[in-house]
């Protein structure tokens, strides 16, 4: 059995949108706390990110600025 990761996961943790987002982790669980990060969810008090909505969202040039 392997125990490699896809090359292209479709859901990833804070340290994976951080790295796509070039964020810290911690930003982006406040963001995902205040609803502003497309495919966030929350799996046993740890919040999860959908990576396939995130990747849309930064080719969208999706803006987290303040509104």
């Amino acid at each position: 059995m392997s125990t490699k990761k896809p090359k292209n996961p479709k859901i990833g943790g804070r340290h994976d949108a951080a790295a796509m987002l070039g964020l810290s982790a911690y930003s982006c669980i406040r963001l995902a706390q205040q609803g502003r990060l497309p495919g966030a969810f929350k799996v046993g008090g740890a919040y999860k990110f959908d990576l396939d909505r995130l990747r849309s969202f930064i080719a969208l040039g999706g803006d987290l600025a303040r509104e």
